[in-house]
């Protein structure tokens, strides 16, 4: 295992310099920039750890979200450390105008997250991926009849109340994956050991998981998620009801397992999602899941590139009711009925690596 501050200084060259392990981080943090909002605001609340000033109320929210799922101050103070090492022409290339200013002297709080947020939503729109990008003619729509709401092969044990609901209940499941190209870092290992977090919030809520670790794929090989994992929508992937904005953010990230602690990768992804959520359920505005569930993609970047892990790809999008109801068409007249269809998204890595993603979405009426 390498020695953790080494790693991070190194990181912090390599990222200011574009050598090293920083080149593929820095080139996604430049094209992704005006997004990069919530991983300043994140790195700077550290740096306040670091420097044992006085947090804001916004602030607060980050730093309890790290320390709420594993992070020890050591390691929040490291990662404070490194944003401090990082030059200030490097921030200007990787950090919107605004967010490049905060220091560890700035006062940035929840009020001014707010003024600003409008037109943060303005860039998230234009770059979020969500379901309104798919072609509805190449969607093909399954509908089965679910006696009394009865068991699936799709679905987990009790995953299905017998009470029939008056409004439709909903999934939506990662099913498994395929791998097109895999990675060939090494002679020694013939085969990937892939794996996936994901990561969803709504309604100020968040959860994230991790999924196993898939041995031995190699190139055409397919893979099955159990039943319990890859839960987007529905806790322990049992349907349920859209929540009451309509609208749910998603972010799935696919690593390679080299000699990297994965839950520590986790809890990094973790920490991302925890402080977007935060922000959300403190601003009280769903209408901008769309500017925070963007800006997740860079932080979760940024801590999965401190892992000794490969990092394929990460992708964030979002999922509406209304789309969703849309491309399903109007509810079946007769209850008891399970409608779907699943999207496909690509996961691809610099070197080429490429694994393809199958997601179902499903409705029960």
């Amino acid at each position: 295992m390498r020695d953790s501050k080494l790693f991070l200084e190194g990181l912090a060259k390599g990222i200011a310099k574009d050598q090293s392990r920083g080149v593929r981080l820095r080139r996604y943090l430049i094209d992704n920039k005006e997004h990069n909002w919530l991983l300043a605001l994140m790195l700077n609340s550290c740096a306040k750890i670091s420097a044992n000033v006085s947090l804001t109320d916004l602030e607060k929210i980050v730093i309890d979200a790290f320390r709420n799922n594993g992070f020890s101050d050591e390691e929040i103070k490291e990662q404070g450390r490194l944003y401090q090492e990082i030059p200030e022409q490097t921030r200007r290339e990787i950090f919107p105008e605004k967010f490049v200013r905060l220091n560890t002297r700035t006062q940035y709080d929840l009020k001014q997250l707010q003024a600003d947020l409008p037109d943060i939503q303005k860039f998230a729109v234009s770059k979020l991926s969500s379901v309104e990008s798919i072609d509805l003619q190449n969607i093909q729509i399954e509908t089965e009849i679910v006696e009394n709401f009865s068991v699936s092969s799709e679905t987990p044990q009790a995953a299905v109340s017998s009470t029939k609901p008056s409004q439709p209940i909903y999934t939506c499941k990662i099913l498994g994956f395929e791998c097109i190209k895999r990675q060939r870092d090494s002679i020694f290992y013939p085969s990937n050991e892939p794996y996936f977090l994901f990561g969803t919030t709504a309604s100020g809520e968040t959860f994230s998981q991790k999924s196993r670790i898939f041995e031995d794929v190699d190139n055409g090989d397919k893979r099955v998620f159990a039943a319990e994992e890859g839960c987007l929508w529905g806790e322990n992937c049992l349907p349920q009801a859209f929540p009451k904005e309509g609208k749910f953010g998603c972010a799935i990230t696919c690593m390679e397992h080299d000699s990297g602690n994965v839950d520590k990768v986790k809890k990094g992804f973790a920490a991302a999602f925890a402080s977007a959520a935060g922000i959300l359920a403190a601003t009280g505005v769903a209408a901008w899941i769309a500017a925070v569930v963007a800006a997740v993609g860079g932080a979760i970047q940024w801590f999965l590139s401190i892992a000794e892990d490969d990092l394929i790809d990460t992708q964030v999008f979002t999922f509406t009711r209304e789309v969703i109801d849309g491309k399903l068409g109007p509810l079946p007249t007769k209850k008891g009925k399970k409608q779907w269809f699943d999207v496909n998204k690509f996961f691809v890595a610099e070197d080429g690596a490429t694994y393809r993603v199958k997601i179902r979405i499903c409705r029960y009426t």
